[in-house]
């Protein structure tokens, strides 16, 4: 995915992004990795990074792709494994109990 930083000064095609802290990285796999932005907290970044996926996933449902995403289940889903989520935006299915598969609805 092209991301352009936040000092807009580094313009790639990212690979993975991640947080460290309240940074959000940026991996291409080449060199080391590109800090895109800081933010003041942890889920400021957290809400960027959620504003990336959607956006990645709006761009593969207009090119009629499909969007294969598996989530790491948060502390509290570990304690709390039969509870089961829905949402409007994707279809979740429970695999094993713990891990959370969501295939995204592509098709408008």
């Amino acid at each position: 995915m092209w991301i352009r930083s936040q000092d807009r000064l580094s313009l790639g095609d990212y690979k993975e992004v991640y947080i460290i802290d309240s940074s959000i990285m940026g991996v291409t796999g080449a060199a080391d990795d590109t800090k895109l932005g800081d933010y003041e907290t942890p889920e400021m970044a957290l809400e960027v990074l959620g504003g990336i996926e959607k956006r990645l996933v709006n761009h593969m449902r207009m090119r009629g792709d499909f969007l294969f995403l598996l989530e790491m289940p948060t502390l509290e889903e570990v304690r709390n494994k039969d509870k089961e989520e829905n949402s409007n935006e994707y279809i979740t299915y429970r695999m094993d109990g713990l891990f959370m598969e969501s295939c995204y609805r592509l098709q408008a």
